[in-house]
């Protein structure tokens, strides 16, 4: 019998090669089970969660997007416009203020009440006259120069009982201030009586009890 040429011999050994390097190489099928198992596992932990972050992200753009709004709307109409917020039905809705009481404006986009989410409510409200509130109606001002009342507006997530999103309303700049940290937050002194005018002549100048 002839002895194999090298090519003749490389080429029948070849599958064999294949076989074991491809077995020292690869993952056994305990292995695969088990990575699919831990990533399973992992989204189940993730998805959830960011999931709920949408939410109470969602609830709070749209909320500071409203404010910005009404800014706006309360420089051009040089009227007082007052965001409410029901903290126990999770609803808000606008109102602007006459010398005879509150109306709900023209624009269609303020007819009816906005909802926040789906499992994210208010969790607490701090504002200049109506100091902290966790339940019931409060409002917050936006005056006639579009600077809005210093207000502090928390939202909390129903399932793992921690504050996701906490606005920081301030009247000094206008601006509003995000964390995502729950705090303890201290509520607003009130105003005097007698300074009330001085700060807002918009609102006291016509004689209008808020």
């Amino acid at each position: 019998m002839r002895p194999l040429r090298s090519s003749q011999a490389d080429t029948e050994a070849w599958p064999y090669r294949m076989g074991r390097g491809s077995h020292e190489g690869g993952f056994t099928l305990f292995e695969i089970i088990l990575v699919l198992g831990l990533l399973g596992l992992l989204l189940a932990i993730v998805v959830p969660r960011i999931g709920l972050l949408q939410d109470a992200g969602t609830a709070g753009r749209s909320l500071i997007g409203l404010i910005h709004t009404l800014k706006g709307q309360a420089v051009s109409s040089q009227q007082v416009w007052r965001l409410h917020l029901d903290l126990d039905q999770g609803q808000y809705w606008v109102t602007t203020v006459f010398a005879d009481g509150e109306r709900i404006p023209l624009d269609p986009r303020y007819e009816k009440r906005f909802e926040l989410p789906v499992g994210v409510k208010f969790e607490r409200a701090v504002t200049v006259f109506q100091g902290r509130r966790e339940t019931g109606t409060v409002y917050v001002q936006i005056l006639p120069n579009g600077y809005p009342e210093a207000a502090i507006i928390s939202l909390r997530d129903l399932d793992d009982n921690r504050t996701l999103v906490a606005l920081h309303v301030s009247n000094l700049t206008g601006q509003i201030r995000v964390s995502d940290v729950d705090v303890d937050l201290a509520p607003l002194p009130p105003l005097p009586e007698y300074v009330r005018p001085l700060l807002f002549p918009e609102i006291y100048g016509g004689n209008l009890s808020v």
